[in-house]
């Protein structure tokens, strides 16, 4: 019986032996690193010896056939996805390299209107005439210089070959980084584009052009062209092409163009204002109730540019039509300062307007030819606009002039302005007296020669009137249209300074000055 408990006191502790080896092996552990525990027998007596049959080997074996199948794979060899060779590495499908920017000013927008250096964190607004374009913060990594470019609407009309349409307004955009000197095709953020202009409405149409030869056209659909009373506005992501605005309407008629010339010797033979217009210059030049703007970038050269005025009795006669009064008149006469050539068309069109309180709808605006005797041209309404009491239009060339007329029954006879002789004696100018519309004749009385010249001592100050030398027995006439003060001098003896006073009415007077004074001549 001692024996019998004996053996299973054996069999148990080899049981207990196999479970931790089988613990072992499943935990993924050393099965010698945890000792295994000795079975504790009780005291056994010394003459009865062990049978060979009570060995843990039949213990083993059973305890073998309780292990359980094992689940765990920390001991399994590796699977495809542990294998210790790399992946190959994954190539990106090559990227096309983007096409640079175009210059546009070679696609049809040579002038630049507005040139504007802009910082990546500046808001800028830049105007042109009727439109603008904004550029918010950080449209641009480095420092860029921005230019807002124009075309000829004459030349795309003709690339769009519709006769039902009329294209009233042109531009384009460079863009220049300043660090790399590289042309920028797309900023970060969209630029903001408006034009309002009258005759807008939802019938406008924008084209998209490609900086191609032939260009090809593209109408932007309503988005992202907007509509706000009579303002278009557009954002446009890119500078890579030019656009253009259409009206419903025939394009405008223009003569054949004919070599500069001096309109002064047809029909406009005053010289009402003269301004010097460097390149880079935008400048305004106002005679009465007329003024000419022209943009900055207009000629490539320094100018003179002599903004003419005419006889309106004379142009009466010329249309020969009794239901209409030519109320105005004026042309431009620019002289390139490099060349002394006259110039027949600026890079930029000159913007015209005049304003009446008789001025309405009814108006009409002619340009005559520089022949003898001259032909005209009558504008149709699509040619200009009208901004309450103004009329405005724009003109691609100083090859002509033009007259505006109104109804004759909402005409109110303007008498001739005269003129009042003013004697240049004794080496010394008179101060003249006259009301608005007055013609000042000077006639040299001296025995050398002198100028009648807007400024003081002897300098010419480049706005207002410069007469060439004035022979003795000569004369040199000037009408002032403008209500106000004005200095003038003689530019070749310095102490000959005097002033022009213009009223609103009175009678002309002239007397010798104590000293020279006056204002500058503005305009």
């Amino acid at each position: 019986m001692q024996s019998t408990r004996g053996v299973q006191l054996l069999s148990l502790g080899a049981l207990a032996a196999c479970l931790m080896l089988v613990l072992a092996a499943c935990s993924g552990t050393d099965a010698t690193a945890t000792p295994l525990p000795t079975a504790t027998r009780p005291p056994q007596p010394t003459a009865t010896p062990v049978p060979p049959a009570a060995t843990p080997a039949p213990p083993v074996a059973t305890a073998t056939a309780l292990q359980p199948t094992p689940t765990a794979t920390p001991r399994t060899a590796p699977t495809a996805t542990q294998t210790a060779v790399p992946p190959a590495p994954t190539q990106a499908p090559p990227t096309a390299t983007p096409a640079p920017a175009p210059d546009l000013t070679q696609f049809g927008f040579p002038p630049v209107a507005a040139p504007r250096p802009v910082q990546p964190n500046e808001s800028a607004t830049i105007t042109v005439g009727s439109q603008s374009v904004t550029i918010t913060p950080g449209s641009f990594a480095n420092p860029v210089r921005f230019d807002f470019l124009t075309g000829d609407n004459a030349f795309w009309q003709r690339q769009l070959n519709d006769p039902t349409r009329t294209a009233i307004a042109t531009f384009a955009f460079r863009v220049t980084d300043l660090t790399t000197s590289q042309l920028v095709g797309r900023p970060n953020n969209p630029l903001q584009w408006s034009f309002t202009a009258p005759r807008l409405s939802t019938a406008a149409t924008v084209y998209a052009v490609s900086a191609t030869t032939p260009p090809t056209l593209a109408t932007l659909p309503p988005p992202p062209v907007l509509f706000s009373g009579q303002t278009l506005s557009s954002g446009l992501p890119l500078t890579i092409r030019g656009w253009f605005v259409t009206v419903p309407g025939a394009p405008v008629p223009t003569p054949t163009p004919a070599p500069a010339a001096d309109m002064t010797k047809f029909g406009y033979a005053t010289v009402a204002a003269t301004r010097t217009i460097q390149p880079s210059e935008a400048s305004t030049v106002t005679v009465g109730n007329q003024s000419v703007t022209v943009a900055a970038g207009s000629f490539t050269n320094p100018v003179r540019l002599d903004f003419l005025t005419g006889d309106n009795s004379f142009w009466q006669g010329q249309l020969n039509d009794g239901t209409q009064t030519v109320i105005a008149t004026f042309a431009l006469r620019v002289t390139d300062l490099t060349t002394s050539q006259l110039v027949g068309r600026p890079n930029n069109p000159f913007q015209y307007a005049i304003t009446d309180p008789r001025l309405s709808q009814a108006a009409a605006l002619y340009a005559s030819t520089p022949a003898t005797p001259p032909r005209l041209f009558k504008f149709p309404p699509a040619a200009f606009t009208f901004s309450g009491q103004t009329l405005s239009s724009s003109f691609s060339a100083a090859l002509a002039g033009w007259f505006v007329t109104i109804p004759a029954a909402s005409a109110t006879p303007t008498p001739i302005p005269t003129a009042f002789q003013v004697n240049i004696a004794n080496t010394t100018h008179a101060n003249v007296t006259v009301p608005v519309g007055t013609t000042v004749v000077w006639t040299n009385k001296d025995t050398t020669q002198h100028t009648v010249t807007s400024g003081q001592n002897s300098q010419f100050d480049g706005k207002g009137w410069n007469s060439d030398p004035i022979d003795p027995g000569k004369t040199f006439s000037r009408a002032f249209t403008i209500v106000g003060t004005f200095t003038y001098t003689c530019r070749i003896h310095s102490s000959m300074n005097a002033t022009v006073t213009v009223a609103q009415s009175g009678t002309p007077s002239a007397s010798t000055p104590a000293t020279g004074g006056g204002t500058d001549y503005t305009y």
